[in-house]
């Protein structure tokens, strides 16, 4: 197996909100593993989702509510650029002949085809996505009243694909008594949660979902999201 397959060094994503994303210096193997990708220092690649092809989608129109990936893309010639597609597998991309990518980020847009404002964690494989809008545009569940284990779609701020691992995710129970109980969509890891506003991780593996329920008749919960990890 090659030593420098799967290599990433800086290339972190960032956006503000808005229709574009900005994707840092730093270099990294393409997903083929057959020669490095580079943003150089004080340079930066920006993704505007309301264009097609380099420096925007691959292929389509911005959709509201969808996951996309991020990618940096080096032609054939040698010109360095970056894109966002739906698919998270490079095989499902839309790319030139002869050009190399590689997948570097993710971000989500809202009911309105804009990016919920982020910054990516991490100067490897292994990084962090933080959202940085208002709680209230995070929300995936408000005020539920379940009572047995029922799934919620993280979805598209966790994507559903296998680099995301776990979602950050601020659980508020209410309602006198309440004791909100929640655990991955596997069934695995799981907790109670009875304080106002609990923040942690769960494991999605790919899945987006996690379960809750509430203890209670009149009890409700809320659940947020406040970022996830990624595996790149």
């Amino acid at each position: 197996m090659s030593t420098t397959a799967g290599l990433i060094f800086g290339l972190r994503s960032e956006s503000g909100g808005g229709d574009k994303a900005t994707i840092l210096s730093g270099s990294a193997r393409d997903s083929g593993d057959t020669s490095w990708i580079e943003i150089p220092s004080g340079q930066t690649r920006v993704v505007d989702l309301t264009t097609t092809g380099l420096g925007g989608l691959d292929t389509g129109t911005v959709q509201a509510s969808e996951s996309y990936a991020l990618y940096v893309i080096k032609s054939q010639s040698g010109v360095v650029g970056a894109f966002a597609s739906l698919s998270f597998s490079p095989t499902g991309v839309n790319v030139p002949t002869g050009a190399v990518i590689r997948r570097v980020g993710a971000l989500a847009t809202d009911t309105n085809k804009k990016i919920h404002a982020f910054s990516q964690v991490g100067n490897s494989s292994q990084r962090v996505v933080q959202y940085d809008g208002a709680l209230s545009s995070l929300a995936r569940l408000l005020d539920g009243t379940a009572q047995s284990l029922t799934p919620i779609d993280l979805g598209p701020l966790v994507p559903q694909q296998q680099g995301s691992d776990s979602a950050s995710v601020s659980i508020v129970p209410s309602g006198a008594g309440n004791v909100t109980s929640i655990q991955d969509a596997g069934g695995g890891q799981q907790a109670s949660i009875s304080v106002p506003s609990t923040l942690g991780f769960i494991p999605t593996s790919g899945t987006s979902r996690m379960d809750y329920t509430n203890s209670t008749a009149g009890g409700t919960t809320s659940v947020y999201v406040i970022g996830f990890t990624d595996t790149l």
